[in-house]
């Protein structure tokens, strides 16, 4: 069954769902995983809800999503924004925002012929629906409310779920690497943005592109480390030289600290 679990980073503690009326009147960044292959990021900030639909596109991912916003009281979001194509997002979204009214969505710009007619699909169902929409493209920073968001990385859609991105929520960084994105060609750019990031999440989605990928630094910007794929192995070097000042958490079902395994 879905076991759904929060971490609230502000705070960096694992918790239950939340008391609505306290998240809307302040400023946060979440991460809900369902332990399986979804999970999200929500943002609160000035009343305003953003949610970065990251991997739920699935029937049972869908319905996960929206019991959370659900068990939390939000009844509207105000920005959707959606990292990367996936064969079925038409059906998801119209779905979605059938039970959950968006006012805007952002979309990936199409970069081939299979995303541009997934994206004209997409399109009909936002009429549909009065949603408006907007188009950023890859290493395109924009801004959300007061929000920075930047992807560093979505390759095309037949590649799979692998996309990287960044989020500067009030002065620090979150950074999203789908389960799979670090393939040899990409160890660069993972680097370059867990660098700078106060949260560095990876996540439980996406095509794997090599057997084990191992964290052999830590950046002393980095205070939470989220690992929800077994494809990722922190160095015991780098564990022990920063562990106190990281925290780690490993399979987020458990709610344990990786120090704790």
């Amino acid at each position: 069954f879905l076991s759904a679990l929060l971490v609230l980073f502000t705070s960096i503690f694992v918790v239950g769902y939340t008391d609505t009326e306290k998240v809307l009147n302040n400023d946060r960044i979440f991460y809900f995983s369902d332990k399986e292959t979804n999970d999200a990021i929500v943002a609160i900030q000035n009343k305003s809800v953003t949610v970065a639909n990251i991997t739920n596109n699935t029937e049972e991912g869908r319905g996960y999503l929206l019991n959370l916003i659900n068990e939390s009281n939000i009844l509207s979001v105000d920005h959707f924004w959606i990292p990367q194509y996936t064969a079925n997002l038409p059906a998801a979204l119209s779905d979605i925002l059938s039970r959950l009214p968006v006012s805007h969505v952002y979309l990936p710009q199409p970069t081939n012929e299979r995303e541009s007619f997934l994206f004209l699909s997409i399109e009909n169902v936002l009429k549909g629906f009065r949603c408006t929409y907007s188009c950023f493209s890859e290493e395109q920073t924009f801004e959300i409310e007061d929000m920075l968001v930047y992807q560093s990385y979505r390759p095309p859609i037949e590649e799979g779920c692998r996309v990287i991105f960044s989020l500067k929520f009030h002065q620090k960084y979150y950074t999203y690497i789908a389960h799979g994105a670090i393939a040899e060609d990409n160890t660069d750019l993972a680097n370059l943005a867990m660098s700078a990031s106060h949260t560095v999440i990876f996540g439980c989605r996406g095509r794997s592109y090599r057997d084990t990928y191992y964290l052999e630094e830590i950046s002393p910007n980095t205070k939470v480390i989220i690992i929800q794929t077994d494809d990722i192995e922190v160095s015991e070097e780098a564990y022990l030289t920063s562990k106190d000042q990281t925290s780690f958490y490993y399979k987020l079902q458990d709610a344990k600290i990786a120090e704790e395994e």
